[in-house]
């Protein structure tokens, strides 16, 4: 069922609202999750009424409960979590929501391997994740698919996902940089100690699978050993994996 003010027209999930409508961050996000319920996008005339309604929320958004509640239950959904977060990035939705996440919109990173901007990067990632849990793979990469499906909590890792880079272009170590900020989000979104260290975990060694197995000796005990202790649990690991995969296929082709 769809709230008053929003019909299914042409393909597009379709909003009007009167400008005296002061409608509450709760309605905002409530409009994405059926968004992603019937798997749609927004016509260019909603997106903009979406901005016009955003725009008048301010600081009210970031430190809604509702809001960031109804945004882990878009991460929570078996399908169009990617599509649903895009349409929320177009309609400045997630950038207001996550001020830390908007820091990164269009920024290059002049290297030889992100083709993409930060914030598209990262979007890419999620994607990849989605695809994992949806069995694209599951011929190729039977394992990495199994994981996918097997994550009891999809949303904290998707916010792993979407929030590994976004230190970048703050100066100093992205790393723990992004780690500090995404302690930050997931308090105004009420997360747990548990969920909160995982994310934390998460963003601040998102490099360290990449790095080695390109850089250490994989068949040297104390490799395995440093990253077994750094690991400390089987959860932290499998969760890691996930986003290094997802990670590094969002990187170019």
């Amino acid at each position: 069922s769809l709230s008053p003010g929003v019909r299914i027209a042409g393909g597009t999930l379709a909003v009007s609202r009167s400008k005296d409508d002061d409608g509450s961050p709760d309605e905002l996000l409530d409009l994405f999750g059926q968004l992603q319920r019937h798997r749609l996008s927004l016509g260019q005339d909603s997106r903009e009424i979406v901005r016009d309604w955003v725009s008048t929320m301010g600081q009210a958004l970031p430190g809604s409960v509702g809001a960031n509640r109804g945004l882990l239950d878009i991460l929570r959904g078996n399908d169009w979590t990617y599509e649903t977060l895009l349409e929320m990035h177009r309609s400045d939705v997630l950038d207001s929501l996550i001020p830390e996440f908007g820091k990164v919109r269009c920024m290059a990173l002049h290297d030889l391997y992100h083709i993409y901007t930060v914030d598209q990067h990262l979007m890419r990632a999620v994607r990849e994740f989605e695809r994992l849990r949806l069995g694209v793979f599951e011929e190729s990469l039977p394992r990495l698919s199994q994981l996918a499906r097997e994550v009891e909590h999809p949303e904290i890792l998707i916010l792993g996902i979407l929030f590994h880079d976004i230190g970048k272009g703050q100066g100093g170590n992205h790393s723990e940089l992004g780690r500090v900020m995404c302690l930050q989000v997931a308090k105004r979104m009420g997360l747990n100690e548990s969920e909160q260290a995982l994310l934390s975990f998460l963003v601040l060694h998102h490099l360290l699978l990449t790095a080695t197995a390109f850089r250490r000796d994989i068949q040297d005990e104390k490799t395995v050993i440093d990253l077994a202790d750094t690991m400390g649990t089987a959860r932290n690991l499998k969760a890691l994996y996930l986003l290094t995969y997802s990670d590094v296929k969002a990187v170019g082709p």
